[in-house]
């Protein structure tokens, strides 16, 4: 793994839009990063997100490492995936919860003909 010398630059907002214009330097064993890739850093203030701008040569600024590069199209799939799971489950729920009652309705309408008339006037209204 060769280590090569990377320049980042900040987000300075918490959406990750807009990144500084002063550029950092760290070390980095992660090969192919690309411009514009979301990388985290450890800094002195702990990790932070940055935006890689390019690879140089040297520098003796670079003292820390790129720690991962950040898949964020992964990451918004995963909790797409996960709130669509979310949201058939509570579906699921819903309509288990409504077969049961259902299913009680005609339990007793078996033995109730006032139970019976109301479940025949919901079933013909539905």
């Amino acid at each position: 793994m060769e280590k090569k010398i990377a320049v980042v630059r900040f987000f300075y907002d918490d959406r990750q839009h807009q990144v500084g214009v002063k550029s950092y330097h760290f070390y980095s064993l992660i090969a192919n990063l690309e411009e514009g890739d979301i990388v985290a850093v450890r800094t002195v203030n702990g990790l932070r997100f940055a935006s890689f701008v390019k690879y140089i040569k040297a520098s003796e600024y670079a003292k820390s490492f790129i720690i991962a590069k950040i898949d964020e199209k992964a990451i918004e799939k995963t909790i797409e995936t996960e709130e669509e799971i979310k949201s058939i489950e509570n579906q699921l729920e819903a309509r288990m919860h409504e077969v049961k009652r259902m299913e009680e309705y005609k339990a007793v309408a078996d033995t109730d003909d006032e139970m019976k008339t109301l479940l025949e006037a919901l079933n013909a209204l539905k």
